[in-house]
């Protein structure tokens, strides 16, 4: 993991900061072939990015950066260099000061709200095995291929609880929510993660409303619109809204009407995550539909 970040930036007046660049090495003229990881017209991360990306040991990295504005890019910035350990001479003996566990991550996630413009991220204390305190946390949002998508870097007022607003996470994609908590020893944690999944627009009502009384639910009945010449439909419901999705309901079969039992719904006031998908006879397979299904 790697973090680049402006230092003192300082934009003229009557100037727009609209993108930045960010670059790493393995040579010092950043030469085509030597680039590792960049990023370019990056209009998210204008100030800092993380790479989570894992460097080789014993090798020397360079970093660079800079601005693009509306009257065209900066020079770069100066060259930073980034050495990394040998991992033969490394002491493995030696006084680690402390040691940080990775923080476990749960989500505040309005998932009703689609797409989610605002949501808590929640981590655990901090945890270690000297006398250090907490001092910051950084938070990120990324897609499952790699690239960041918002993030927010040394909060030291928002230690465990970091409330992201004005982000749009497109629909039927999941996400990864990490964080890392810093210590005044100088320690920092591994990341941790933990995978969310946002659904699509599309709402399947519970045909049975909650017995309040009893704390049952009476089920639900999916009525599909039959088509000709299919083999199979799929038919999954999984319960989603923090962390990764569970799967409690899923068949296979050539029909159009599934009658869902009430044992599935495990929590009658969550929120369920519903995907079709038809064979064809002649092996095609349609995309998956999403139909949000709320329990309550």
């Amino acid at each position: 993991m790697i973090v680049l970040m402006f230092k003192n930036l300082d934009i003229p007046e009557g100037f727009t900061h609209d993108s930045s660049d960010w670059q790493i090495a393995t040579d010092k003229y950043f030469r085509k072939g030597s680039i590792v990881k960049e990023s370019r017209n990056d209009k998210k991360h204008l100030t800092s990015i993380l790479f989570d990306i894992t460097l080789d040991p014993d090798k020397v990295y360079y970093a660079r950066a800079r601005v693009i504005m509306n009257t065209g890019p900066s020079d770069w910035s100066d060259i930073d260099i980034m050495r990394t350990e040998d991992l033969d001479k490394i002491d493995l003996d030696m006084d680690i000061p402390s040691v940080i566990a990775k923080p476990e991550i749960n989500i505040d996630f309005p998932i009703t709200e689609v797409p989610s413009t605002m949501f808590t991220i929640k981590t655990s204390p901090l945890s270690t095995n000297s006398n250090s305190r907490h001092e910051s946390t950084d938070y990120f949002i990324s897609d499952l291929n790699g690239n960041i998508l918002y993030s927010s870097l040394d909060n030291t007022d928002d230690l465990v609880n970091h409330l992201v607003s004005a982000i749009e996470l497109p629909s039927d994609n999941f996400y990864l929510i990490k964080a890392s908590h810093k210590s005044t020893s100088g320690d920092i944690s591994p990341l941790g993660q933990k995978l969310i999944y946002v659904p699509g627009n599309n709402v399947a009502k519970v045909i049975s409303k909650l017995e309040v009384d009893d704390a049952t639910h009476n089920g639900m009945v999916v009525k599909l619109n039959p088509v000709d010449d299919i083999k199979n439909v799929y038919v999954e419901l999984k319960m989603v809204g923090a962390g990764e999705p569970i799967t409690v309901y899923n068949t296979k079969e050539d029909k159009f009407i599934f009658d869902i039992p009430k044992e599935v719904f495990k929590n009658p006031e969550g929120t369920y995550l519903l995907s079709v998908i038809y064979e064809y006879v002649n092996g095609d397979v349609t995309a998956p539909k999403f139909f949000k299904v709320l329990a309550s």
